[in-house]
């Protein structure tokens, strides 16, 4: 898997009633199996408010907290943390919740699993 992140300062966030500036991570990613692109995300407009399939905030003591990160083959939204090991290491951990849910009058099951590995370390390149 191939994670590119951009820091955008003072984003300007303008949806409906939403109206602020605020320091955030998005990016996009390629994961590959055997040499073949399974999912590759780089045609996202990382300008968007809303609707990116990787996004983190960032803290104002400049720490990272966890937004979302989406698998989109799974059409799955992971809660991901991302920890910092080296200058050129970072940690990968994703998670997302497993059981039943009720969304409208349907129950909804939430199984764990995704398209790719949820621990991973990345190297800066």
């Amino acid at each position: 898997m191939t994670l590119t992140l951009i820091k955008q300062t003072k984003y300007h966030y303008t949806s409906g009633t939403d109206n602020y500036y605020a320091d955030r991570l998005v990016g996009y990613y390629t994961y590959k199996e055997n040499g073949f692109t399974i999912i590759d995300t780089s045609g996202d407009n990382l300008m968007d408010d809303y609707g990116l399939k990787v996004e983190f905030d960032i803290e104002c003591g400049g720490g990272v907290v966890a937004s979302f990160f989406k698998d989109v083959k799974k059409e799955k939204s992971f809660i991901v943390v991302l920890k910092k090991l080296s200058t050129t290491q970072m940690k990968f951990k994703g998670k997302v919740g497993e059981g039943t849910y009720q969304i409208g009058r349907t129950l909804t099951t939430v199984y764990l699993g995704s398209t790719f590995p949820l621990e991973m370390v990345f190297k800066k390149q």
